[in-house]
């Protein structure tokens, strides 16, 4: 089969600046919680210019707080602090990951252990979620790698395997990301502080694509 294939890859050539991280991810949280928190400002403020508070307002106000709610959940992990002894449950898990997937419009098929995982590694495993996010623009199916491996299978009718390569290797090679990119850079030195790199496959005949850390 013809198969596109980032192998892993050295350390970072050079290291980000920790200050310069906050700053990014500070901003990509900013951006992705303005559009669900304007459209509920917007809906509270329809309600009371028209007096019409029914079901569709009711609906609407809702969607946009659950909206909101599922991103901030899903960054406290990814983009959060993670002692190593901290746990999170298999349900604590599942209620972080399941609504923004949603949002996402994927179908994730992850079997989370039924004693969950320590927040660290639920939070890197998050990270790399990320990554196989920005290859599916029109959502698809993500699950777990087979074989005990550390990562995720994607498959899609619309799947953009490059965008994600040439993050990676942007970020391998120092160049400072974005806010929109910045969890790349992030998944890369939560990896290395455990000694893995990560490998990304693309097969076009099955139409998938495989992002793991080993």
């Amino acid at each position: 089969s013809n198969t596109f294939c980032i192998p892993p890859l050295p350390p970072m050539s050079t290291p980000m600046n920790l200050e310069s991280l906050a700053e990014l991810t500070a901003s990509r949280v900013c951006h992705d919680l303005i559009s669900p928190i304007g459209a509920l400002s917007n809906g509270l403020e329809l309600t009371r210019e028209t007096g019409a508070f029914g079901g569709e307002e009711i609906q609407l106000i809702e969607d946009c707080a659950e909206a909101a709610s599922a991103t901030l959940r899903f960054y406290r992990v990814s983009f959060g602090a993670a002692s190593g002894g901290e746990a999170l449950s298999a349900n604590e898990t599942t209620a972080i990951v399941a609504p923004f997937m949603k949002q996402k419009r994927i179908d994730l098929v992850w079997p989370v252990a039924p004693d969950g995982g320590s927040r660290s590694e639920v939070k890197l495993r998050l990270l790399l979620l990320l990554c196989v996010i920005d290859t599916l623009p029109r959502g698809g199916l993500v699950r777990n790698a087979p074989g005990g491996a550390f990562g995720w299978v994607a498959s899609a009718a619309k799947l953009l395997p490059q965008r994600l390569s040439d993050r990676i290797d942007a970020a391998r090679n120092g160049r400072e990301p974005t806010a929109g990119d910045v969890h790349v850079t992030l998944m890369l030195r939560e990896a290395e502080k455990r000694g893995l790199s990560c490998d990304v496959r693309h097969d076009e005949e099955s139409g998938e694509l495989s992002v793991t850390l080993s």
